[in-house]
């Protein structure tokens, strides 16, 4: 198995950081909440621990069976992405229920008050 060269690490550890400093920015004020910084700062821990241990890398990929260990690398990054996903269309779910129930409400409210000025 080839080394990973020093310009690749550096590139690796230049955007988990910038990317990281971005995540906690964002979470700083309160845009994306506290679970989601944690899961998307996988997509900068995952690769920094590729690069900087490939042993363990290595070692999983053999006891998986994979050949590559970038593939294993993508898979867990795959992973983090399809539980955001999921995460995303519950919440859109969610919203969509609650958008639903505030418009019977003021449906409702707009029927008593036509009613109430009919009875005035």
């Amino acid at each position: 198995m080839s080394e990973i060269s020093t310009s690749m690490i550096i590139v690796i550890s230049i955007f988990s950081f910038l990317y990281l400093i971005y995540l906690f920015r964002k979470s700083a004020r309160y845009q994306i909440n506290l679970f989601e910084t944690l899961l998307l700062s996988n997509v900068a821990f995952i690769p920094l621990l590729f690069v900087y241990f490939p042993e363990i890398s290595l070692k999983i990929s053999d006891i998986i069976g994979l050949s590559l260990p970038f593939v294993l690398c993508f898979g867990i990054l795959f992973v983090v992405l399809f539980i955001m996903i999921i995460r995303l269309s519950l919440k859109i779910y969610d919203l969509e229920n609650s958008y639903r129930a505030l418009i019977q409400e003021a449906a409702i409210f707009k029927l008593k008050k036509k009613d109430e000025e009919k009875v005035n």
